[in-house]
């Protein structure tokens, strides 16, 4: 989200006013506030439609005029305190309240010749009510913001905790595993090697957006190296829609599942099974990510760390894709399913932080 402002952390509060639909949000307040405003002060019996339209003109004046200059202003903003970038704000909207109350007095003076109202009443008014409504909306804009950061902080603990959360058993199975090739076949085991390293450094990677078929790769490193130990009793069945191999990700969004599918599911099954992986988008741009897996015999639900290593990836990817993620998993006709869908889901360029 564009911003212009940041507070003493370094990170942006104010929202991006240059953005109409923010910019049709506050004059839609100021509409009601302005409203409720008149009928305090002339109460139902002095309520008129055309003074009720005068006031709403007046008013979506100061909130465009407010908006636009603290849009233009962002750019000074950039490392300045959230003390500092308030100042300003309240002084710009001090400024922008006796400005739009000399117009409007003098508009009067022009269309009424008389008007009946003074201009240091007009003023006073003005200024009072926009610096008072817009402190509340500052304050609002600002304390939504702390709970913005709140959240963040949370996902980037839980990122954290995922990343340092590497299993042991699957590192030294996975070691065990190489050592046992080198000398039946050195290029497998060395190939076998490079996967390794290739998960342990997206592990341990930046915590940066990365795209679909970056994310894909990694959980195919990881399935060739289970592919060692468990043979033939792993199947995979992969139908990826290739137009999405742009789209972006949190990292680990897909690998804990698929691991988490393995371990959980076709591991604990003597025979194995198929871990089926299908990505793709329908008519409407609804991308469904779907991966599900044969449940082992005697399901009697999923463990506790399991199923908090769902809940976790689904907030990161909740945070990713704010009110556009649909997450849903459970045991279904024997099968364990995790399914995906992302609305208006296109190619993002931010990173994910």
């Amino acid at each position: 989200m564009a911003t212009i402002s940041k507070d003493s952390t370094g990170q942006n509060w104010l929202p991006d006013l240059c953005n109409p639909l923010a910019l049709l949000r506050l004059m839609l307040l100021a509409v009601l506030i302005t409203l409720v405003f008149i009928l305090l002060k002339h109460g139902t019996a002095g309520f008129s439609v055309e003074n009720l339209g005068v006031m709403f003109l007046y008013a979506v004046w100061i909130v465009f005029i407010s908006a636009a200059g603290l849009c233009f202003m962002r750019r000074f903003f950039g490392e300045v305190s959230v003390i500092v970038s308030t100042g300003m704000s309240m002084l710009w909207l001090f400024f922008v309240a006796t400005l739009c109350a000399l117009a409007g007095y003098h508009a009067l003076l022009y269309f009424l010749l008389e008007p009946q109202i003074s201009l240091f009443s007009l003023w006073a008014e003005t200024a009072l009510a926009t610096v008072i409504l817009g402190a509340l909306v500052l304050r609002f804009l600002f304390v939504h913001h702390q709970l913005q950061m709140q959240q963040q902080r949370l996902m980037q603990a839980q990122f954290d905790a995922l990343q340092a959360r590497i299993r042991p058993h699957f590192l030294f199975n996975s070691l065990n595993s190489i050592a046992t090739l080198v000398g039946i076949d050195p290029q497998r085991a060395e190939d076998a090697l490079l996967n390794l390293s290739d998960i342990l450094r997206a592990t341990l990677g930046e915590h940066k957006a990365v795209t679909l078929q970056h994310e894909l790769d990694v959980c195919q490193k990881y399935l060739d190296i289970e592919a060692l130990r468990m043979g033939d009793r792993l199947q995979i069945n992969m139908d990826i829609d290739s137009s999405l191999h742009g789209l972006k990700l949190p990292p680990l969004s897909l690998q804990p599942l698929i691991e988490n599918a393995v371990l959980h599911g076709l591991q604990k099954r003597p025979e194995g099974g198929c871990l089926r992986v299908k990505i793709d988008r329908d008519n409407s741009g609804l991308v469904r990510i779907l991966i599900e897996n044969p449940l082992p015999e005697n399901f009697d639900g999923q463990s506790s760390g399991a199923r908090s290593a769902l809940i976790n990836i689904g907030t990161r990817l909740e945070s990713f894709f704010p009110g556009k993620l649909n997450f849903q998993f459970g045991p279904a006709d024997g099968m364990y399913r995790v399914v995906i869908l992302i609305e208006d889901a296109l190619p993002i360029e931010n990173d994910y932080v």
